[in-house]
């Protein structure tokens, strides 16, 4: 199905467990960054670099990148001021936080907001309608003003949605492209 995978895990996460083992069953190619306590030890500033790397070596690979949780909030932390990610883009419960506040929009909604951050060239995002971890209501604008190919939210779901439900949702976001 695929030649191999980024997989930017969610906090405390690695990448060859969880959702990892799913991808490697796609491929034995599987790259990506375990936002393990080691990794978050860094700072932000760090952990987003490293992120940034990893996912631009394996799009010019050709590797589809899946970002969970918080590996979404530091993918598209990475994407700011950059490059088109010209692969296919899976975002499972993406833990952003709040893109506005009474004061305003937030640092990452701001940089929605201005285009600073394009849309990669195939964007899948899914969450569960009882999460309460990711702020909903951002996840849907997230999904809206990057124009997302692809959105589902999930009844009944919670921030770790079903294992049968997660592995369908990631082959029909690989069937996109």
């Amino acid at each position: 199905m695929v030649e191999g995978f980024c997989y930017i895990t969610g906090h405390g996460g690695e990448i060859k467990t969880g959702v990892g083992e799913f991808l490697i069953s796609l491929t034995p190619n599987l790259r990506g960054v375990s936002v393990n306590k080691e990794f978050t030890s860094q700072s932000l500033f760090d952990q987003v670099q490293q992120v940034k790397a990893e996912v631009y070596d394996c799009c010019d690979l050709g590797y589809p990148v899946l970002a969970s949780s918080y590996g979404a909030e530091l993918l598209l932390r990475a994407l700011i001021k950059e490059e088109k990610l010209n692969t296919n883009v899976i975002m499972l419960s993406p833990a952003i936080g709040t893109l506005r506040t009474s004061w305003g929009p937030t640092y990452l909604g701001q940089k929605i907001e201005q285009g600073q951050i394009v849309k990669p060239s195939l964007l899948s995002i899914c969450i569960g309608q009882e999460d309460i971890i990711s702020h909903i209501p951002s996840i849907i604008e997230l999904a809206e003003k990057l124009n997302a190919d692809k959105f589902d939210l999930f009844p009944n779901e919670r921030h770790m949605i079903k294992k049968d439900i997660v592995q369908q949702f990631i082959i029909n976001a690989l069937e996109m492209g």
